[in-house]
């Protein structure tokens, strides 16, 4: 079963994942810890696109708990080359407006 999320809003409400992360995470929960990271990583060890980053970080977390340093090597060179992929894309200068 997912873990819920623990943290509460100044109001004491419970914070809740978005739908699709949460649906994401409850199909994932069946598979073994192998076949969850070969779900989310491609054989180019590159994320499938549809990885939402909080999905990852949970796996992330749900890896270190249970002290799985397979797939957390997996999950952290592929967040890593994410991350890494995004400081590249250019960023548009603020001056230049799109027409």
């Amino acid at each position: 079963m997912v873990q819920s999320l623990k943290k509460v809003s100044e109001k004491g409400a419970p914070y809740r994942r978005r739908a699709e992360v949460q649906s994401l995470l409850e199909q994932l929960d069946s598979d073994g810890a192998q076949e969850r990271v070969d779900q989310l990583i491609d054989a180019a060890t590159e994320l499938r696109a549809n990885v939402p980053p909080e999905a990852l970080v949970h796996l992330i977390r749900r890896a270190w708990r249970e002290d799985d340093a397979a797939s957390l090597e997996r999950l952290f060179k592929a967040l890593f080359r994410r991350v890494q992929a995004s400081l590249a894309a250019p960023i548009p200068h603020p001056s230049v407006s799109e027409r």
